[in-house]
C-alpha cells in the first residue's frame, strides 16, 4: 500500500508539471496576443527565439569553477544549437570552451577537476556521406584546446559518469542494428515489426584515454540510469524490460561488479524505480 502512495504521487506531480508547462504557454500566447490591445511594446516570438538559455550546471570538484550550456538558436540549420562554457566562480570571468556547428552538452567534471567530457552530435564528415552524426563523448580541458573524441559508439552514447578515480568511464549505447537492418535502410525498406527487435541500451565501460568498451552484463533488457560505487568497484542502474515508455513502470534497480560482472538485484518490486544513486559511503543506494 505504500509503495501504491507514493506512485500515486509521482503521477499527480508530473500531471502537474505538464499542466503547469502547458499553462505558461498559453499565457505567454495570450500576452502576445494581448499586447496591441493594451499598447504594450512587449516581446515577439521572434526576440524571444533569440534569446540564449544556460542550462546544466555543474561545480568543479574544488568548487572554484562552474561549467555550464549555452543555447542558441541557428537558423540556418534550423536548430538550437548548444555550446560549453566555463566560468570562474570567485570572479565570474567566462571562457567558452567549445563552439561546435550543432550541439555540445551533458558537461561532466572528470575527479581531478582537470577535464570536461560532454557529449556532442559532431559529425566528423558524415553529413557529408549522407550519414546522421551520432551523439558521443568527447574530452577537452579545463584550459581549452581541442576536445578529443572518447568514444565511436555505432549508434551514439545516451549517458555517462566518470569513474571516481577517473581512469574510467562508464556510459550507456543501443544495440548497433544487425546486417540484415543496415542492408533494408540501404534499399529504403524501412518497415518495423512493432514489439520486436528491441534495440537494448547497454552498459559499457572504457579507458578514460581511450581503447575498446567492454560490455557489462549479457542480459537483454534496457539500461537506463547508471551511477558507480565510491569505491569504483561496481555501477548500480536502472533497467527496465524493453525501450517502450511504459515498460519504464516496471524497471528494477541492480548492481553489476566491473571486475566480474556478477549482478545483484536492489530494488524489484513492481514500479518505476530509477536514476540509482550511491552515498558517500557506499553502503547505500537512492533512487526514484
Amino acid at each position: 500500500e505504500a509503495d501504491e502512495s507514493v506512485s500515486l504521487k509521482e503521477v499527480k506531480v508530473i500531471r502537474t508539471k505538464k499542466i503547469t508547462l502547458l499553462s505558461v504557454w498559453i499565457l505567454f500566447g495570450f500576452l502576445l496576443a494581448a499586447r496591441p490591445v493594451f499598447g504594450v511594446a512587449g516581446l515577439t516570438v521572434e526576440e524571444v527565439m533569440k534569446d540564449r538559455a544556460a542550462s546544466q550546471v555543474q561545480v568543479s570538484p574544488d568548487g572554484s569553477k562552474i561549467v555550464f550550456v549555452v543555447s542558441s538558436p541557428d537558423y540556418k540549420l534550423d536548430v538550437y544549437r548548444r555550446n560549453i562554457f566555463l566560468a570562474d566562480a570567485a570572479s565570474g570571468q567566462t571562457l567558452q570552451l567549445t563552439n561546435g556547428p550543432r550541439s555540445d552538452f551533458y558537461p561532466r567534471w572528470s575527479p581531478d577537476g582537470k577535464q570536461i567530457a560532454f557529449l556532442s552530435e559532431r559529425s566528423e564528415g558524415t553529413e557529408a556521406e549522407g550519414k546522421k552524426p551520432k551523439t558521443q563523448i568527447w574530452v577537452i580541458s579545463v584550459g581549452g584546446g581541442e576536445a578529443q573524441k572518447l568514444t565511436d559508439a555505432e549508434e551514439g552514447v545516451s549517458a555517462f559518469e566518470w569513474s571516481p578515480d577517473g581512469k574510467s568511464v562508464a556510459y550507456l549505447s543501443a544495440d548497433r542494428p544487425t546486417e540484415d537492418e543496415k542492408k533494408r535502410e540501404k534499399r529504403k525498406d524501412d518497415w518495423i515489426e512493432v514489439d520486436k527487435a528491441f534495440r537494448f541500451a547497454r552498459l559499457y565501460v572504457i579507458a578514460a584515454g581511450g581503447g575498446k568498451p567492454r560490455q557489462l552484463g549479457k542480459e537483454d533488457a534496457h539500461v537506463t540510469r547508471l551511477s558507480w560505487s565510491p569505491d569504483g568497484s561496481e555501477i548500480a542502474y536502472s533497467v527496465q524490460p524493453t525501450p517502450k515508455v511504459h515498460d519504464g513502470f516496471h524497471s528494477k534497480i541492480r548492481a553489476i561488479k566491473v571486475a566480474d560482472e556478477t549482478t545483484r538485484d536492489l530494488a524489484t518490486w513492481d514500479g518505476a524505480n530509477t536514476d540509482p544513486r550511491w552515498s558517500p559511503d557506499g553502503k547505500t543506494v537512492a533512487f526514484l
